[in-house]
């Protein structure tokens, strides 16, 4: 599996053998585990986007939301567990819209012209929780049909639909919302084990 795109601020516990290692992706200290990605068009630089900031003695991975930006761990990781906890900033430039990708692969770029292609587990406002095919990439999940026959969402229940380009739909939306109210921190928790997984808001 490649590198996951993230966000925000991350606990990373490994399920390697019998034994679970808990890996903190974010040190508290500066994004040197990480890599920063903002396309060619000469607008901020991504340290202008990224960093670390202090809230009441705790530190925290900020991000500006201005452009669209990527960034990546360095290491590569697999059958894991990750949570990450966030909230949603005071000034919006166009909406409250983020996501983390997973098994990503290829260069930066494919996915809308910044992230490499990925599945995403979408964090957008109304939308948390989706499975989201970004550039190149497919899934397949169980799912239904909403009334207008384009849309589909999960169901256990549900016949397996193959989700990418060329297919029916590129987004898969979830069962239910469970978004916090504006303001409030957020829990997110994405299992992956082999080549399935699970989101969790």
């Amino acid at each position: 599996m490649k590198r996951i795109i993230l966000p925000a601020l991350l606990i990373l516990p490994l399920f390697l053998s019998a034994k679970v290692k808990e890996v903190k992706l974010f040190n508290g200290k500066n994004l040197k585990n990480w890599e920063q990605y903002l396309p060619a068009n000469g607008e901020k630089p991504a340290e202008a986007i990224f960093s670390v900031v202090d809230v009441k003695g705790e530190k925290l991975l900020r991000i500006t939301g201005e452009v669209n930006a990527s960034l990546a761990t360095r290491k590569e990781y697999s059958n894991y567990h990750l949570r990450m906890v966030f909230k949603w900033g005071t000034k919006v430039y166009k909406q409250k819209n983020s996501g983390i990708l997973y098994h990503s692969y290829g260069p930066f770029g494919e996915g809308l012209g910044v992230w490499m292609s990925a599945h995403e587990f979408q964090l957008c406002t109304g939308k948390m929780g989706d499975s989201y095919c970004m550039g190149n990439s497919s899934f397949v999940i169980n799912a239904l049909p909403e009334n207008d026959g384009k849309a589909y969402r999960y169901a256990s229940t549900g016949t397996k639909v193959q989700f990418g380009t060329g297919y029916q739909a590129k987004n898969c939306m979830k069962i239910r919302d469970n978004e916090k109210p504006d303001g409030e921190w957020n829990v997110v928790d994405l299992f992956c084990f082999g080549q399935t997984s699970i989101h969790v808001v």
